[in-house]
């Protein structure tokens, strides 16, 4: 219930925000090596997963969006676990951003590239 609320809070915010919505899908596979089914799991479950430990599948983004790093990255550029960014660029494998979460990183512009997860 939880995870549902916050992404209906995330998707009343990003309504507000004006510009054109980017929508960045997970990829859509499983390592043999983390199931006894492997290839056999349907991909629509793998979509449905919404647990707090993992991203969802679909991630909808504007400039200007509020978002926040939910691992470390790359602890000397700031970008930690919580680190909070503001969305500055939308490219097809890179996500350029802006440290909002006070420190020493403040007002820093990094780049986020796709990784696996």
């Amino acid at each position: 219930m939880y995870n549902a609320l916050c992404a209906n809070v995330n998707e009343n915010c990003l309504e507000k925000l004006n510009g054109i919505e980017r929508t960045y899908l997970s990829k859509d596979r499983i390592k043999e090596r983390h199931t006894a089914l492997g290839g056999q799991i349907p991909i629509e479950y793998l979509h449905s997963i919404t647990t707090g430990s993992l991203p969802r599948h679909e991630l909808k983004l504007k400039i200007g969006a509020q978002v926040m790093c939910m691992r470390n990255l790359n602890r000397k550029q700031g970008l930690q676990n919580g680190t909070r960014l503001e969305v500055l660029e939308l490219r097809d494998h890179l996500i350029k951003a802006r440290i909002k979460t006070p420190g020493p990183h403040e007002n820093s512009i990094v780049c986020n590239p796709r990784i696996p997860f």
